[in-house]
């Protein structure tokens, strides 16, 4: 069956479920197709060889996530990207190995070109020195550029030219001071062949950024996690956290020119995250900022249960974090759950309480 031949693939290769699903992605009413090819004999000898391959030291080159990354969206089509994959062996060795990309850029960069992939991976070969050029300059690092042009793909050559012509917009965009190489990179990041469009929504919208810094409450790193793989929606981005900031503070502990926490006279029933906090919940779903503003207002209820007993703000966001925005209100309501089910306490430790702490230890923690 399907489900054995692709559990005796994984178990042979490496890979994982995501991995699987992320090859025989779009595969568009061919899935039984995409999955014999995957299961097929030749594919699992094709996997093996390839996660054989080493490096100059003698290392692997890829892993199985990197593999699936270049594989993405192969689906039916598998045969031609994994011939593509080993026709390109030499060229892509020889790129990692001159030691300015990583194995992970590579993968990044070459991501969801699938069938593909022989004109993805020739577009990385002849646009090398233009990357290269790029770096020698100083302001960016390969870990950046691999960022901007991650998922590129096929389209790695106009993705290519479009960073090498906006290369001087985000050079006087870092000299202004707002931004780092590293916040564009985050900003941008999976752009790809849209990041002319990118590109251009940051630099039309970086005052207004400059005046959301300037407040004082986010930092440009805490903007930047917000505005992460935004990409080529940068524009709708930027509006929305200047729609909502105002909501945005009312979650977040003011501090004072000492860094004293000036707590609100209505502080339990309104503010209890800091601006790390909030810009670890809605890192990367700045896009989605209305619908998770609307659940935690919501919620700041049992938030305000949350945090006036034995969770802190760090532990809510850490729970929250990498989780899409409709799967917040279950998460929190989880956690109250959690607090408040009764849990047996041994003799001579406390009193029974909710969430199983003593009486006498919540009071002074």
């Amino acid at each position: 069956s399907n489900q054995t031949g692709l559990m005796r693939f994984m178990q042979a290769t490496g890979m994982k479920p995501g991995n699987i699903s992320s090859i025989l992605g779009k595969s568009y009413g061919q899935g039984q197709k995409a999955i014999e090819a995957l299961i097929d004999k030749n594919t699992q000898q094709d996997f093996t060889e390839i996660l054989s391959w080493k490096d100059a030291n003698c290392k692997p080159i890829f892993t199985p996530t990197n593999l699936s990354s270049m594989l993405s969206g192969s689906g039916p089509k598998l045969p031609e990207a994994i011939k593509a994959l080993k026709d390109g062996k030499e060229t892509l060795r020889e790129f990692i190995d001159e030691g300015t990309f990583t194995a992970t850029n590579v993968s990044s960069m070459l991501g969801s070109a699938g069938a593909k992939l022989s004109e993805a991976i020739k577009a990385l070969k002849d646009g090398k020195e233009t990357l290269k050029g790029i770096i020698n300059e100083g302001i960016f690092i390969a870990a950046n550029l691999a960022s901007m042009l991650g998922s590129a793909g096929a389209k790695l050559p106009e993705a290519i030219k479009a960073l090498k012509d906006g290369k001087e917009t985000l050079k006087g965009i870092i000299n202004e001071g707002i931004f780092t190489a590293a916040n564009l990179a985050s900003m941008l990041g999976s752009a790809g062949a849209k990041l002319p469009e990118a590109i251009k929504a940051l630099k039309d919208g970086k005052e207004t950024l400059r005046e959301f810094i300037d407040e004082g409450i986010f930092t440009a790193t805490n903007v930047s996690s917000m505005l992460n793989g935004a990409g080529p929606k940068l524009p709708q981005a930027i509006q929305n956290i200047t729609d909502y900031k105002e909501d945005l503070y009312k979650l977040i502990v003011q501090q004072d020119d000492q860094g004293r926490i000036n707590w609100p006279a209505n502080y339990a029933n309104q503010r209890y995250f800091e601006a790390e906090n909030i810009s670890s919940i809605f890192h990367g779903k700045a896009l989605h900022l209305q619908e998770g503003m609307k659940v935690l207002q919501q919620k700041l209820p049992v938030i305000g249960q949350l945090v006036a007993t034995q969770f802190t703000n760090f532990n809510i966001a850490q729970r929250l974090i990498s989780k899409p925005v409709n799967q917040f209100a279950a998460i929190l309501d989880g956690m109250l759950a959690e607090m408040q089910r009764p849990v047996e306490v041994p003799a001579g430790s406390g009193a029974l309480i909710a969430g199983g702490m003593p009486a006498e230890q919540r009071a002074v923690s």
